[in-house]
């Protein structure tokens, strides 16, 4: 068990005390992995107070004393997080994520909160997303982080998919989606394009047609502007200025 994974699960599902931290969640599913994977804690059934978990509202709450120090450097909530990683993304989406499949065939990712910059922390390492703002029942402003992009969907879906716990089965499905025929562009499937070739879109190391160009930052490749030519993979970004580009260096 990752520690960061059990971070991003009290990010989304839990608190952080000065001393303990607490996680809750309708599933004891959840948090029987973590207890036997740390050691120590314990795991108390909450009386239903509200309908907020689901059912008659009945949930679970996971303590774990003195733990707050092993997560303090991915927890958003200790104020003093540096640190965030694919497993963090994946404890905060069992807690407070969804997919949805509209009209049964295009996958949506959200992660939810009231809390936008811990959002936004997010959004920020996995490069991807728009902001839907709604209110609570209390009129509270609440936050629905949507992926909705294909190619975006499902670098997300396939990196957070080793780390989850809850949600693992409906974002399988949703990977399965994703990857089927319905989503691939003739000029895709011949270039056989992975995940793994787009996760380094922020840091392009080289390109090759005919000439050599060493790129950095280049803004974010959509599907519709990679091709095979020559026996290259590249990426045509369009018609943008030098200074959008930040381009490092170039042999042209």
């Amino acid at each position: 068990m990752e520690i960061s994974y059990i971070a991003g699960l009290v990010d989304s599902d839990g608190s952080y005390y000065h001393d303990h931290i607490i996680i809750t969640n309708k599933h004891r599913e959840i948090l029987d992995p973590i207890l036997n994977s740390i050691g120590q804690g314990s795991i108390y059934f909450i009386k239903p107070h509200s309908s907020g978990y689901g059912g008659d509202g009945s949930h679970y709450g996971l303590y774990i004393h003195h733990y707050n120090f092993v997560i303090q450097p991915y927890c958003f909530k200790s104020g003093k997080a540096t640190q965030i990683d694919w497993p963090y993304i994946a404890g905060f989406f069992d807690g407070d994520g969804g997919v949805q499949i509209v009209q049964g065939k295009y996958p949506n990712l959200h992660f939810f909160n009231t809390n936008k910059p811990m959002l936004e922390r997010i959004r920020q390492f996995i490069r991807c997303g728009n902001y839907i703002e709604t209110t609570t029942p209390q009129g509270k402003p609440y936050y629905h982080l949507s992926i909705s992009d294909h190619n975006s969907a499902l670098i997300v879906a396939t990196e957070m998919l080793p780390f989850l716990i809850e949600k693992k089965e409906v974002v399988i499905k949703a990977k399965e989606i994703l990857e089927s025929k319905t989503y691939r562009e003739s000029n895709i499937l011949e270039s056989k394009l992975t995940p793994e070739m787009f996760r380094y879109y922020y840091q392009m190391e080289r390109v090759r047609l005919d000439k050599i160009a060493i790129i950095f930052g280049v803004t974010r490749p959509t599907l519709s502007k990679w091709a095979k030519v020559n026996g290259f993979t590249i990426h045509h970004v369009g018609r943008q200025s030098t200074k959008e580009l930040n381009i490092g260096k170039q042999k042209v």
